[in-house]
């Protein structure tokens, strides 16, 4: 399968589990126990909003085409993706059911995919600029992208 026929695959994947989780909400039930998982929901989905907000922001901004290093770039290496795993993990969390945790764990993999194919096309782009923020910037560990964008300002 080529590589144009995958991504393609992929992004109907994606579209077609957004609409079994919106039909799943009519017919699965949270179990009382697991209803707590909600409230972590909320965060991710705020967290992974905000990612790929900024990111399509940054990406909007960048005229140049260039290496963007700068805002949520600067924090990690693939914010919108990061977004992307953050979404599909609210999913399962604001409704915990295994046929969600299989779909979401799907999605998570193809996403992963997708970006450590993107790493290989930007070295290839960018070469040792790349080599160099790959050093300085976490792939997806925003926590440690955090801690070490504000010691760099």
């Amino acid at each position: 399968m080529s590589d144009k026929l995958k991504e393609k695959a992929s992004y109907v994947f994606h579209i077609l589990t957004f609409i079994a989780y919106f039909i799943l909400l009519f017919f699965l039930e949270i179990p009382t126990a697991l209803q707590f998982l909600q409230y972590f929901g909320v965060l991710f989905f705020i967290l992974g909003m905000i990612f790929l907000i900024l990111s399509i922001i940054s990406l909007m901004q960048n005229k140049t085409g260039g290496l963007l290093q700068t805002g949520v770039y600067g924090i990690v290496r693939h914010p919108m993706y990061l977004g992307a795993i953050l979404l599909f993990s609210a999913m399962v969390l604001f409704l915990p059911h295994w046929i969600m945790l299989i779909l979401a764990a799907i999605n998570i993999i193809i996403v992963y995919r997708f970006m450590l194919d993107g790493e290989k096309q930007n070295i290839k782009k960018f070469g040792a600029e790349y080599r160099n923020y790959m050093k300085r910037v976490p792939r997806m560990n925003f926590v440690i992208g955090l801690i070490r964008w504000l010691k760099r300002d």
